[in-house]
C-alpha cells in the first residue's frame, strides 16, 4: 500500500481503535476476534472473497482490448472457448466487536482475497493473471438492514508464462478505494447496492490508458440473491450482480449465479453455476468484452 494510502488509512484505524474501549466494557472478554458476521458478500459477485476451485469456458482472448498493446497466440486452443481453472484464496475474519445493542451491532474485520485463472488446455498450463485484494472492512447490522464500510486495496499482475509465451505486456491496474455497501432483507430475498470513491489509481497514470481519456475515480454495484432452505442445513440460491465503473465508462457488467449448498454455523459449502457478461473481471483485461460460464466449489469459512 502506497505511502498516501497509509495517511489516508490512520485517521480511520484511530477511530477504530478509539472505540474499542467502549466494546470492551459492552462485552467484558467477548470484543476481541469474535464470531460475529454482519455482512455476507453477494453470491453472484465473481470476485467476493472466498476458498474455491473452479472451471469456466470465455471468450475473453478472442479479441484484444484497447487497454494493451498488441500480443500474439502461438497455441492451436480456439480463443473464442478458452477453458481455464480458476482459483479463489480468500476470507473475513471478525477481529474486534465495536459496539452491541438491541437488534445488532458493529465488527471491525480484516480481509484478504487472491482470484487466478490458469488457461489448462495450454501445455504449461499457464497462469493468465491474479488479482489480490486486501480490506479493512467495518460490517454493521440492524434488523433487516446491513452494511459495510471498507478501505479496500486492488493490484493485478498478468501471468509471467503468459507474458513469455504471448509478448503481452503487464498493465498497472490497481488502487486504493473506500467502498459502502447497503444490504436489506426481505424475508428470504437480499437487496443490496454501494459503491466506492477511488482515491488513489495505478490505472490512472498507466500511459495507454492515460491516452485513451480513462478515468477511475468511482465505481457502483447493485444487485439481489434469494436463498431456499431445505430442512436443517440444505440450501439452494440464485443472485444477480451489476457493477460499473468509471474507467470502464460506465458499462454495465453482469453476473449471474445459482447452485445449491450446505450451511451450518455460519459456515458454507457450495457448487455454483456462474454466469458473465461484460467488461472482465480480470484486472489485466479491464477494458476487454468477456463472456463466460463456469462451475465453482466453494467454501465459505
Amino acid at each position: 500500500m502506497s505511502t498516501y494510502a497509509a495517511r489516508c488509512l490512520l485517521p480511520v484505524v484511530a477511530a477504530i481503535l478509539a472505540c474499542l474501549p467502549a466494546a470492551a466494557h459492552a462485552q467484558a472478554g467477548d470484543w476481541l476476534l469474535p464470531r460475529t458476521r454482519n455482512f455476507r458478500h453477494p453470491i453472484a459477485d465473481p470476485l467476493a472473497p472466498r476458498f474455491g476451485l473452479g472451471i469456466l469456458t470465455t471468450d475473453l482472448l478472442r479479441a484484444r482490448g484497447p487497454e494493451r498493446g498488441p500480443f500474439m497466440l502461438t497455441d492451436s486452443v480456439d480463443a473464442a472457448s478458452d477453458v481455464q481453472a480458476t482459483a479463489a484464496l480468500g476470507g473475513t475474519l471478525p477481529v474486534a466487536l465495536l459496539g452491541e445493542w438491541n437488534g445488532g451491532s458493529a465488527v471491525l474485520a480484516v480481509e484478504a482475497a487472491a482470484f487466478a485463472r490458469f488457461r489448462i488446455e495450454y501445455p504449461s498450463r499457464d497462469d493468465l493473471g491474479t488479482d489480490w485484494f486486501i480490506s479493512l472492512p467495518v460490517e454493521i447490522r440492524h434488523g433487516d438492514w446491513a452494511g459495510r464500510i471498507a478501505i479496500m486495496h486492488r493490484s493485478s499482475h498478468l501471468g509471467d508464462e503468459f507474458m513469455i509465451a504471448s509478448g503481452a505486456e503487464r498493465i498497472e491496474f490497481g488502487h486504493e478505494a473506500i467502498e459502502l455497501t447497503a444490504a436489506r432483507m426481505l424475508g428470504n430475498t437480499r437487496v443490496y447496492g454501494g459503491g466506492a470513491w477511488v482515491f488513489r489509481s495505478n490505472t490512472a497514470y498507466e500511459m495507454r490508458t492515460r491516452g485513451l481519456g480513462e478515468h477511475d475515480r468511482a465505481e457502483l454495484e447493485v444487485g439481489a440473491e434469494h436463498v431456499w432452505r431445505f430442512g436443517a442445513v440444505g440450501e439452494a440460491f440464485a443472485g444477480v450482480d451489476v457493477q460499473a465503473a468509471e474507467r470502464t465508462d460506465w458499462r454495465a457488467s453482469v453476473a449471474l449465479a445459482g447452485g445449491a449448498g450446505l450451511t451450518y454455523g455460519g459456515r458454507s459449502i457450495r457448487l455454483v453455476v456462474r454466469y458473465h457478461d461484460g467488461v472482465s473481471r480480470l484486472g489485466e483485461f479491464f477494458l476487454t468484452d468477456e463472456r463466460f460460464l463456469g462451475l465453482d466449489l466453494v467454501i465459505i469459512p
